[in-house]
C-alpha cells in the first residue's frame, strides 16, 4: 500500500513510457529503423538498378525520392544508408561506452596514483590528433566498415571516461557505498553492484549523444574516401553527393539532410527521456 503524499515506485520503463519527450523520440526511431529494414525489400527497385531513362530525376511516382547522377533510385539507398549508419552509430557507442565505464569507473574508485596514471593516458590520447588516428588505423588494417566502428568507438570514450571518473568520485562517498564496505564487499563488487547502476542516466545520455558524432566521423571519412565503400553506402555518403550535385539536383542533399536531422532529433529526444526514467531520485 503507498503512503499518502508519497510517490509510488515505478520502473525505469514505466517511467520513460510517462516521459512525452522520450516516447516521441522512441516512437521516431523505431519508425526510422523498420523503414531502413523494410524499405529496400518493398521497393521495386534494387539498390544498384540503374533506370537508364532517369539521370538525376527529381521525385516522382516511379522514384519518391528522385534518382542520383547514376540512375539509381535514392529511396532504396537512403533506407540502407540508415541501416548501415545506424549500425556504426550503436556499435561504436558499445565500443566506447564498455571502454569508458570501465576505465573511468575504476580511476574514480581507486583514486590516487591509479587515478593519476589512468588520468594521464587519457589526457595524452586526447592530445592525439583524434581524425589521424582513425585515418591511421584505416590505412594500416584496410578499409572495412567493422573497423571504422572499432576504431571510432575506441577513441570516443575518452570523454566518458572522465564524466563516469568525476561520478564515481562523489558516489563512493555516499552512505550506500560506506555501509557496503562495512559490510565486507570487496571492491569490484561495490564498483559492480553500487556505483555503475547509478552511472546508467549519464551513460545513457553520453551514448545516445554519440551515435550522432559517430555517424558525423563517418560522413567526414566518407569525404576523403575512406569511409563506407560502394557498393554499400550510408547517410555520409548521400550527403556528401549531395553536395557535390546542390546546383543539379537539390533533393540529393535535402532528403539525406532532412533523415540525418529526424534521427539526430529522435536520438537527442530519447535520451532526454533515458535520462529521466534512470535517475535514481524518480524512483523515490
Amino acid at each position: 500500500m503507498t503512503m499518502p503524499g508519497r510517490p509510488s515506485r515505478r520502473s525505469p520503463a514505466a517511467r520513460l513510457r510517462r516521459h512525452r519527450a522520450g516516447m516521441i523520440g522512441t516512437m521516431l526511431l523505431t519508425i526510422l529503423a523498420v523503414l531502413a529494414l523494410t524499405g529496400p525489400l518493398l521497393s521495386p527497385h534494387g539498390l544498384d538498378a540503374v533506370d537508364w531513362a532517369a539521370f538525376e530525376r527529381p521525385p516522382s511516382a516511379s522514384h519518391i525520392f528522385g534518382t542520383d547522377s547514376a540512375g539509381r533510385d535514392l529511396f532504396v539507398r537512403l533506407m540502407l544508408a540508415t541501416g548501415i549508419s545506424l549500425l556504426l552509430g550503436l556499435l561504436a557507442s558499445l565500443v566506447s561506452v564498455v571502454i569508458g565505464i570501465l576505465w573511468g569507473a575504476i580511476a574514480g574508485f581507486a583514486g590516487g596514483r591509479v587515478d593519476a596514471v589512468m588520468m594521464r593516458l587519457v589526457d595524452i590520447l586526447y592530445a592525439m590528433p583524434f581524425m589521424f588516428l582513425v585515418i591511421l588505423l584505416m590505412v594500416v588494417f584496410g578499409r572495412s566498415i567493422w573497423l571504422i566502428f572499432i576504431g571510432v568507438g575506441a577513441i570516443e570514450w575518452l570523454t566518458l571516461a572522465r564524466i563516469v571518473r568525476g561520478q564515481t568520485m562523489q558516489l563512493k562517498a555516499m552512505p550506500f557505498v560506506e555501509a557496503a564496505r562495512a559490510c565486507g564487499a570487496s571492491p569490484a563488487r561495490i564498483v559492480a553492484r553500487h556505483i555503475v547502476p547509478n552511472l546508467l542516466g549519464v551513460v545513457a545520455i553520453y551514448a545516445t549523444l554519440t551515435v550522432p558524432q559517430v555517424i558525423l566521423v563517418e560522413s567526414f571519412l566518407s569525404f576523403l574516401g575512406l569511409g563506407v565503400q560502394e557498393p554499400l553506402t550510408s547517410l555520409g555518403v548521400l550527403a556528401k553527393d549531395g553536395v557535390d550535385a546542390l546546383e543539379t539536383a537539390p533533393w540529393l542533399l535535402l532528403f539525406p539532410g532532412g533523415w540525418l536531422a529526424l534521427l539526430l532529433i529522435a536520438l537527442n529526444l530519447l535520451g532526454d527521456g533515458l535520462r529521466d526514467a534512470l535517475d535514481p531520485r524518480e524512483a523515490l
